[in-house]
């Protein structure tokens, strides 16, 4: 209900959640979450090791780069607001030097 009430969308229109965990080298390659889904909401259950690098959430097309940290929740939507397929959102996850 906090994820529909985030991405002001009703309960049912809400997917089941999906969990990651990554091991060390482990990445999410470059894609988009298509129009099909029109909004996306991650939510980082724990912060990386101190001494770790890599692990984040990274748009190119919009030169952002989020560091997972526990308990931040991301939202973005996948469609402009004519509806239409937004470019803009490709984004990927990038290889952690330690594990999780």
């Amino acid at each position: 209900r906090r994820v529909a009430a985030i991405a002001r969308c009703p309960v049912n229109r809400i997917e089941p959640l999906s969990m990651v965990k990554y091991e060390a080298g482990q990445r999410f390659d470059m894609h988009h979450d298509g129009d099909f889904r029109p909004q996306t909401v991650f939510i980082y259950l724990n912060d990386l090791d101190p001494e770790a690098e890599g692990g984040e959430t990274v748009f190119p097309p919009l030169g952002l780069a989020l560091k997972p940290k526990k308990g931040m929740a991301a939202l973005w939507s996948n469609v402009t607001p004519e509806g239409d397929f937004d470019k803009r959102m490709f984004h990927e996850a990038r290889p952690v030097t330690m594990g999780v």
